[in-house]
Formats: structure tokens, C-alpha cells, sequence
């Protein structure tokens, strides 16, 4: 498998998995919201909320927000409290103030401000994300497939010619992780053109230069689209895995 095929299929993975769980979020949000009574609440504390996470190394970092503690009373007459899930710095709301609930009639504890971006808000971050990473990772999958569909079909039908060795060279215009890989460069008069040319390879993550001094390269070229070419490096350079 290749390097871009990996890293596509990382990207793809965690952009599906983003993706689905932003749908989940959303439908049980809609659901909740079908099957949920409404009522008045008055909030009557602000929370404080310290949330940890994992830093670099051994390092971890925190931050805190504040959530509203608000009480409301039932369609049946009884009172609950909860703490809102959501919480800001500064405060979203202050004490006193007036806040739509939402919650569940089988358990009252269970609700929510009825507030759109507070309880979608998680599936408008995910949401975008997944679908970015899930293309990028369409994108990284789906080209070298092509590319190894198309060499393929060179090999199978292809005009092969002969070609000189002329250079290899750094393509800096492409990185992963990091790393530039080389193309190498050949030459000979095009069949369909008669003219001098040169023949650029796909890019290889070593330098073969040493190889190919000298050496014959065979270069295949599709008869359709003269324009399309495959530089066969496979007598001097393993195919990637």
C-alpha cells in the first residue's frame, strides 16, 4: 500500500467516523426534540466547570466554562434541576434569567436549554470536519489507484520505445510527511511526433541514479493519448508496497 494510500484511508476513516457520529448526534437531538415536552425554566446558579485534556508529552492543559443550573416545573406540577451540558467563558446566561427547557417526560431530570446552536452546535463543528477529511482522503485514495490503473493499462497495451537516461531530480513541488520524492528523466524521439522529448516518471521515494547510468529505459505510450507515457523503472526499482 502506498504512503498516500495510507494516509488517505487514515483521513477517510476519521472523517467517516466524524461524519457518523455528528448524523448520530443530530438524529438523536431531533428525536429527543420530538418526543420532549417544553417548559419555563429560571436559572438559579452558574456552575463552574474545569475540563482536562491530554497535552504533548506528560503535559496536560485545562480550561473552564461556566453552565447554568436552572429549575423548572413539569407539565404534572413537579419541580427538577439540572446543569446545562454546555459550558462558556464568559457565562451564556446569568442568574435569574428566564430559559426555554426541553426534557423528557419519562425522566423530567433529563433536559435541556432549548437552545439551537447549544445542543447542534458539536454536530456543526463535527460535521464540516468529517466531510473535509473524508474528501482529502477520497482524493489521496483515489489517485494512486487511478495512477496504477492507467500504468497498468500501459503495460497491457502500450507502445513501448527505448529511451536514454538523462537525470533524476528532487520533486519539491510534492511532500509527504516531510519528504520530496524523485522522478526520473528520460529521452528519445516520440513516435507520434518525431520529435526529441522527454519522458518524466512517476514519483519514487529512492534515488537510482547510480542504476541508470547508461542504461536503456523502456518507455511505454498510449496509443490514444500520445501525450500519456509510463517511464518502466521496474528492472532497477522495487514497486512500492
Amino acid at each position: 500500500m502506498s504512503l498516500f494510500r495510507t494516509i488517505g484511508s487514515i483521513f477517510l476513516l476519521v472523517g467517516l467516523c466524524l461524519l457518523g457520529t455528528a448524523l448520530y448526534l443530530f438524529e438523536s437531538q431531533r428525536r429527543f426534540e420530538h418526543t420532549a415536552l417544553r417548559a419555563s425554566g429560571t436559572v438559579i446558579d452558574l456552575v463552574l466547570k474545569t475540563h482536562t485534556r491530554s497535552g504533548s508529552g506528560s503535559m496536560s492543559e485545562s480550561s473552564t466554562g461556566y453552565s447554568a443550573r436552572v429549575t423548572f416545573e413539569a407539565r404534572d406540577g413537579s419541580r427538577h434541576e439540572f446543569v446545562d451540558r454546555v459550558s462558556s467563558s464568559p457565562a451564556r446566561h446569568r442568574k435569574g434569567q428566564s430559559v426555554a427547557v426541553l426534557y423528557d417526560p419519562a425522566a423530567p431530570g433529563d433536559a435541556v436549554i432549548d437552545e439551537r446552536f447549544a445542543r447542534f452546535g458539536i454536530v456543526i463543528i463535527m460535521a464540516p470536519l468529517g466531510l473535509l477529511l473524508s474528501l482529502l482522503g477520497g482524493v489521496f485514495v483515489a489517485v494512486p489507484m487511478l495512477q496504477q490503473r492507467r500504468v497498468r493499462r500501459l503495460i497491457a497495451g502500450g507502445d513501448a520505445i527505448t529511451t536514454r537516461f538523462q537525470r533524476v531530480y528532487l520533486d519539491e513541488g510534492l511532500s509527504v510527511n516531510g519528504r520530496n520524492p524523485y522522478r526520473v528523466v528520460t529521452q528519445a524521439i516520440h513516435p507520434a511526433t518525431g520529435k526529441l522529448q522527454d519522458f518524466v516518471s512517476e514519483p519514487i521515494w529512492v534515488d537510482p541514479s547510480e542504476l541508470l547510468q547508461d542504461e536503456p529505459i523502456r518507455v511505454l505510450i498510449d496509443r490514444r493519448r500520445p501525450k500519456l507515457h509510463h517511464v518502466d523503472l521496474s528492472p532497477y526499482v522495487a514497486p512500492e508496497e
